[in-house]
Protein backbone atom coordinates (compact mmCIF):
# COMPACT_ATOMS: atom_id res chain seq x y z
CA UNK A 1 0.00 0.00 0.00
CA UNK A 2 1.76 3.41 -1.22
CA UNK A 3 1.90 6.18 1.74
CA UNK A 4 0.01 8.62 1.30
CA UNK A 5 2.34 10.97 3.68
CA UNK A 6 6.03 11.57 4.56
CA UNK A 7 7.49 13.30 6.95
CA UNK A 8 10.71 13.69 5.21
CA UNK A 9 12.20 16.61 3.88
CA UNK A 10 9.36 18.74 5.79
CA UNK A 11 11.07 21.85 7.39
CA UNK A 12 10.17 22.85 11.25
CA UNK A 13 7.18 24.61 11.26
CA UNK A 14 6.78 27.23 14.45
CA UNK A 15 4.43 30.12 14.76
CA UNK A 16 1.70 31.31 12.19
CA UNK A 17 1.56 29.55 8.88
CA UNK A 18 3.24 31.97 6.11
CA UNK A 19 -0.16 31.56 3.70
CA UNK A 20 -3.58 30.05 4.91
CA UNK A 21 -6.05 29.05 2.68
CA UNK A 22 -9.33 27.49 4.03
CA UNK A 23 -12.68 26.66 2.35
CA UNK A 24 -11.98 28.33 -0.81
CA UNK A 25 -15.15 28.33 -2.96
CA UNK A 26 -15.25 29.59 -6.27
CA UNK A 27 -17.43 28.82 -9.77
CA UNK A 28 -17.90 30.62 -12.77
CA UNK A 29 -20.90 31.30 -14.86
CA UNK A 30 -21.20 30.47 -18.50
CA UNK A 31 -24.99 31.26 -19.25
CA UNK A 32 -27.24 29.34 -17.30
CA UNK A 33 -24.81 27.04 -16.13
CA UNK A 34 -22.46 27.47 -12.73
CA UNK A 35 -19.03 25.80 -13.30
CA UNK A 36 -17.49 25.10 -10.10
CA UNK A 37 -13.70 25.23 -9.79
CA UNK A 38 -12.51 25.30 -6.27
CA UNK A 39 -14.79 23.52 -3.85
CA UNK A 40 -13.86 23.55 -0.57
CA UNK A 41 -10.06 24.01 -1.16
CA UNK A 42 -8.04 24.48 2.36
CA UNK A 43 -4.33 24.71 2.14
CA UNK A 44 -1.12 26.05 5.16
CA UNK A 45 1.96 26.86 4.37
CA UNK A 46 4.60 27.92 6.49
CA UNK A 47 7.14 30.01 6.56
CA UNK A 48 10.16 28.78 4.48
CA UNK A 49 7.78 25.98 2.72
CA UNK A 50 8.26 25.46 -0.73
CA UNK A 51 4.86 24.51 -2.59
CA UNK A 52 4.11 23.50 -5.93
CA UNK A 53 0.66 23.71 -7.67
CA UNK A 54 0.29 21.31 -10.14
CA UNK A 55 -2.99 19.51 -11.97
CA UNK A 56 -4.01 19.39 -15.13
CA UNK A 57 -5.67 22.08 -17.40
CA UNK A 58 -9.10 23.25 -15.93
CA UNK A 59 -8.58 22.23 -12.53
CA UNK A 60 -8.64 25.63 -10.75
CA UNK A 61 -4.36 26.66 -10.63
CA UNK A 62 -4.82 30.10 -11.85
CA UNK A 63 -8.02 30.60 -10.20
CA UNK A 64 -6.54 29.24 -6.87
CA UNK A 65 -3.30 31.36 -7.03
CA UNK A 66 -5.50 34.77 -8.53
CA UNK A 67 -7.63 34.49 -4.98
CA UNK A 68 -4.53 34.50 -3.55
CA UNK A 69 -3.08 37.28 -4.83
CA UNK A 70 -6.21 38.91 -4.71
CA UNK A 71 -6.62 39.42 -8.24
CA UNK A 72 -10.14 37.76 -8.11
CA UNK A 73 -12.96 37.06 -5.12
CA UNK A 74 -13.64 34.13 -3.49
CA UNK A 75 -17.41 32.97 -3.38
CA UNK A 76 -16.81 31.35 0.24
CA UNK A 77 -13.54 30.66 2.26
CA UNK A 78 -10.90 33.16 2.56
CA UNK A 79 -7.01 33.52 2.60
CA UNK A 80 -4.94 34.94 5.06
CA UNK A 81 -1.03 36.11 4.84
CA UNK A 82 1.06 35.59 7.91
CA UNK A 83 -2.04 35.41 9.63
CA UNK A 84 -3.37 38.56 8.91
CA UNK A 85 -6.73 37.87 6.54
CA UNK A 86 -6.78 39.18 2.86
CA UNK A 87 -10.20 42.00 2.87
CA UNK A 88 -11.21 41.39 -0.58
CA UNK A 89 -13.87 44.38 -0.38
CA UNK A 90 -11.20 46.78 -0.12
CA UNK A 91 -11.99 49.43 -3.22
CA UNK A 92 -11.82 47.09 -5.61
CA UNK A 93 -8.57 45.38 -4.58
CA UNK A 94 -7.71 43.44 -2.53
CA UNK A 95 -5.79 44.25 1.13
CA UNK A 96 -3.79 43.03 3.54
CA UNK A 97 -1.95 44.76 6.27
CA UNK A 98 -2.52 48.05 4.26
CA UNK A 99 -0.02 46.71 1.04
CA UNK A 100 -2.10 46.07 -1.91
CA UNK A 101 -1.66 42.18 -2.53
CA UNK A 102 -2.68 42.21 -6.11
CA UNK A 103 -0.08 42.15 -8.93
CA UNK A 104 0.16 45.44 -10.59
CA UNK A 105 0.58 45.67 -14.48
CA UNK A 106 4.33 45.92 -16.23
CA UNK A 107 4.98 48.00 -19.18
CA UNK A 108 6.64 44.82 -20.78
CA UNK A 109 6.74 44.49 -24.80
CA UNK A 110 6.26 40.92 -24.43
CA UNK A 111 2.77 41.22 -22.91
CA UNK A 112 0.23 39.41 -24.56
CA UNK A 113 -2.58 41.37 -23.42
CA UNK A 114 -4.16 44.38 -25.39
Amino acid sequence: MPETETETDTPARGGADALSVSGLVKAYRLGDERIPVLQGLSLNVGSGEFVAIMGPSGSGKTTLLNCIAGIDTPDEGGVALAGTPVDYRSHGRARCSGAATSASSSSSSTSSRP
